[in-house]
């Protein structure tokens, strides 16, 4: 699943994603990669974020989610997105 927001106003179809979020079937948890850096992430109460390995990469944090965390901390995700989003709405 990508969350993103029109790159500009006026350029219909183009999309900037500002968090990407996938299941992985053998390790039962959702990689999530998003614009937030791993320092940003663990003030909100996500540690355990790390750098992605591509340099070309435009999203700042990657992290495992495992099934615990969608258990107990759920509600918590939905403020960790909006940080994101408006993170991405100031570099606009």
């Amino acid at each position: 699943m990508r969350i993103a927001i029109l790159k500009e106003p006026t350029n219909i179809g183009t999309l900037r994603s500002f968090a990407t979020l996938y299941w992985q079937v053998r390790n039962r948890t959702i990689h999530s990669r998003i614009l937030l850096t791993p320092e940003e992430r663990a003030n909100l109460g996500f540690p355990g974020a790390k750098v992605p390995t591509s340099p070309k990469e435009p999203l700042d944090a990657d992290l495992h989610l495992t099934e615990d965390f969608w258990r107990y901390k759920a509600e918590d995700f939905g403020q960790y997105l909006e940080a994101a989003h408006i993170k991405m709405l100031a570099q606009c």
